[in-house]
């Protein structure tokens, strides 16, 4: 079971077969091609739907896995210091954790390949960097 807000915005419980997993991270795998040199920051909470991307989809590709602890990804300055320190080169995070981050220190971005899951997004410029503005 995980635990996902689908279209709602409420978190509520899935049951997820092993099958429907096994292809969403083989998908997953194919679309972002994480491979032997990456090194992914994993900031989703366990039980969400998401985390199965964090945690095995690098695996799968042979790169590593940084698991952050709840305070590190509650504190924009020690996500930055984490993403610098452990060599991280991809991250997945929502649109809210991407602006306390790029608000604490720009310059991480420059470092990592960004992933973000989201509806609808408009590209805007901001601080030299491409980013998205999320509905």
């Amino acid at each position: 079971m995980i635990y996902t807000s689908g279209s709602t915005g409420r978190p509520k419980g899935v049951v997820v077969p092993q099958g429907g997993l096994v292809n969403f991270l083989v998908a997953m795998g194919e679309r972002f091609a994480l491979g032997a040199g990456e090194r992914l920051l994993a900031v989703t909470t366990v039980g969400f739907d998401i985390a199965g991307l964090e945690l095995f989809v690098p695996l799968l590709g042979g790169g590593v896995v940084v698991v952050a602890g709840r305070d590190v990804v509650r504190d924009p300055a020690g996500l930055c210091r984490l993403v610098v320190s452990a060599g991280v080169t991809v991250m997945q995070a929502t649109p809210s954790l991407w602006r306390a981050v790029v608000a604490e220190d720009p310059s991480v971005l420059g470092r990592l390949r960004v992933l973000v899951g989201v509806r609808r997004c408009r590209r805007i410029w901001r601080w030299g960097w491409l980013l998205v503005r999320c509905r």
